[in-house]
């Protein structure tokens, strides 16, 4: 896989600047990466998504008792915090990674990704993922997925999915 990893030529002259302000505090960056038009992923396992009745049943689940504990460490509060479309991949009937909208318009969407510390590196955000960008809420969408350089799980993750490279993001917060 190819890498976006350039810093903006002018870096310097925005880090003085924002600092002219107030300090800087932190300066991210990230590749972002574009499905292809047509992408039919497979995965094995269970797979929930919104806007289907075993997507129902779990949120109800979650209403009706409560948020799960790897969840709420996460910083998950209530369901409403499960971005629509959203899709989950469960592993032994418990939660291992959620993929979600986590930037929508008319034309595209963002997928967001978060997996439970005790089921990373299992393939579990691939599976959560794929299922995302099959989702009948996005069909006719450009989809999208970002991933902070230093995070190579993230990276990964794309690269298993087949994502094209499409550029950077800088940011200086």
């Amino acid at each position: 896989m190819g890498t976006a990893e350039s810093v903006p030529a002018n870096v310097g002259i925005y880090r003085f600047e924002l600092n002219r302000e107030g300090s800087v505090e932190k300066e991210t960056s990230a590749v972002l990466f574009k499905f292809p038009a047509k992408h039919s992923p497979e995965y094995a396992g269970e797979i929930v998504s919104s806007g289907t009745a075993a997507g129902d049943a779990f949120t109800d689940r979650i209403r009706t008792h409560r948020m799960p504990q790897g969840l709420v460490e996460l910083g998950f509060r209530s369901v409403d915090d499960f971005w629509e479309p959203w899709s989950v991949a469960f592993q032994d009937e418990r939660v291992a990674s959620i993929a979600f909208t986590a930037r929508t318009g008319p034309d595209g969407a963002e997928c967001g990704v978060v997996t439970l510390p005790a089921q990373r590196g299992r393939g579990h955000a691939v599976r959560a993922v794929a299922a995302w960008s099959e989702h009948p809420d996005l069909a006719g969408k450009t989809l999208f997925y970002s991933a902070l350089n230093e995070n190579t799980a993230s990276r990964r993750v794309a690269e298993k999915l087949g994502l094209t490279i499409i550029g950077s993001s800088y940011s200086i917060f």
